[in-house]
């Protein structure tokens, strides 16, 4: 065999198994393994990082999403059974972070007059809900933005980049944001 052979079959050695991945993962997308998050991604992420609301009992506007994750839910009317539902297991799995909750807060964004468990909740930190605000948690041609009735994740950076149902069970927020902590740089 000549070395001119020997160098095409070191080549296709090397660079075949690069080819075949290369191709197998752009043109045969029903093949691909499945993600590993629980919630759905918000593709392209909302930046919330400018967004001015209002603290409870505060006067002045803050921008709230910046530093930390933040769990965000909405209660622009009311918060029923299914938002005091969210709101308990939230919490629970905010307990089960053990030394990583202190880089994850709880924010509930409500109406101006909306009740909502206060003595159940006081690491729970509330802000009053205007349209402005609203407006960036709903778009009709992406379910996961679907205003009230979706639980939200925002990153360390202010970007709305994930999303549950109301109905999400516990595991699904914990096995995100476990994977999330445990892989992010911020904290």
């Amino acid at each position: 065999m000549n070395k001119r052979i020997k160098l095409y079959i070191l080549l296709a050695l090397f660079f075949g198994p690069l080819a075949v991945a290369w191709i197998w993962f752009f043109y045969f997308e029903d093949v691909r393994p499945a993600t590993v998050n629980k919630g759905d991604l918000v593709a392209p992420v909302v930046s919330l990082a400018d967004l001015k609301i209002h603290e409870r009992g505060a006067v002045e506007s803050i921008a709230p999403f910046e530093g930390d994750w933040f769990v965000v839910l909405l209660a622009p009317r009311e918060c029923d059974e299914t938002c005091e539902r969210a709101l308990y297991l939230t919490r629970q799995v905010w307990m089960r972070l053990n030394k990583d909750a202190d880089r994850v807060q709880r924010i509930l964004l409500t109406g101006q007059d909306t009740e909502y468990p206060a003595n159940e909740h006081r690491d729970l930190r509330v802000f009053e809900l205007d349209r402005n605000a609203l407006a960036r948690f709903t778009d009709a041609q992406r379910p996961e933005l679907a205003g009230a009735t979706r639980l939200y994740l925002v990153d360390p950076q202010g970007n709305l980049m994930m999303s549950y149902p109301l109905d999400f069970t516990p595991e699904m927020l914990n096995d995100d944001l476990k994977r999330l902590l445990k892989y992010s740089d911020a904290g």
